[in-house]
């Protein structure tokens, strides 16, 4: 009875041995059966990401660091290569290579699209407005981790003569969150400025010039008509508000004359000459006729006197 016993336990132990080597190496001839991958080829994602270590092919569960050129950002900065299972074909897994990518949290989940360099930050489409002394604009950050430390300044972008010397900004703001709103305020009109966010040290996220809207002008000094040609002069302003394209001369101007009153603008001298004889015929047939009514009045008076 002990040596059937005995017997018995050595070949359920046999078996067991069997089984599990017969699981740990499986003839990859056998229809149906697919081995698990053990490497992964380099993928084929946005041209523009740096792969460090830089291969064509990796070992599964090596770690790849992603990067992209200054102002961009990869939707995954750390990424493994990884295998599941596709199918079932008679009763055994078929494995497919994927790649996994580490999420904020530190989690390794399934990448289910193209990894891409992504702009971090956007100014929102419509928000930027310019005035004669401010530029306002909206910004919105596509990746909040990245975006705590963002530095927005505004600074002159070129420097303008006497009498126009306009003073160096010192707009500067520290940018938290996901969205906000810049502004630069006591700007100088007409003016031409640049808008700078960075990540410091040197990250540029985003560079712009603006110029200031123009406003009213300085109102013009020693003013001259010169009336035989209508040109009208004055001396020339400073550009630091605008310049002046054009103007529009309102004037009104009387000239009274015994018998005559003439409205209008400045006569040219040909019309001056012509309005000087019509005026001494005037004069003189005035003189002529007070002469004869003179001369009928007296010898009226003779008459009743004789």
């Amino acid at each position: 009875m002990t040596h059937q016993l005995l017997a018995l336990s050595l070949l359920l132990v046999l078996l067991s041995l069997l089984e599990a080597h017969g699981q740990k190496e499986p003839d990859p001839k056998v229809p149906g059966v697919a081995l698990e991958p053990e490497m992964c080829q380099r993928p084929r994602w946005d041209s523009r990401l740096q792969l460090a270590p830089d291969q064509q092919n990796y070992k599964k569960n090596e770690e790849v660091m992603l990067s992209c050129i200054d102002g961009f950002q990869p939707s995954f900065t750390s990424v493994k290569c990884g295998s599941e299972v596709r199918s079932i074909t008679h009763g055994k897994p078929v494995y497919r290579e994927v790649w996994l990518g580490r999420d904020s949290k530190g989690v390794w989940i399934r990448i289910r699209s193209r990894v891409e360099c992504l702009d971090i930050l956007q100014v929102v489409p419509g928000t930027l407005e310019i005035s004669s002394t401010s530029i306002k604009l909206n910004w919105t950050c596509r990746l909040p981790d990245t975006c705590q430390e963002m530095l927005a300044m505004c600074r002159l972008a070129e420097h303008s003569s006497a009498p126009c010397e306009a003073e160096e900004v010192k707009g500067e703001e520290r940018l938290h969150g996901q969205e906000g709103t810049f502004t630069c305020q006591s700007l100088q009109p007409f003016t031409l400025y640049s808008v700078t966010i960075s990540l410091p040290p040197s990250t540029i996220l985003y560079s712009w010039l603006a110029r200031t809207e123009e406003t009213v002008p300085d109102a013009p000094e020693d003013l001259q008509l010169d009336p035989s040609t209508g040109f009208l002069r004055w001396k020339a302003l400073p550009p630091c508000k605008g310049e002046i394209l054009g103007y529009q001369a309102e004037q009104f101007t009387c000239v009274c004359y015994s018998f005559s009153l003439v409205a209008g603008p400045p006569p040219y001298p040909w019309e001056a000459i012509v309005v000087v004889v019509l005026l001494l015929f005037l004069l003189l047939a005035a003189g002529i006729l007070c002469f004869i009514l003179n001369r009928k009045r007296k010898s009226a008076q003779q008459s009743l006197r004789g």
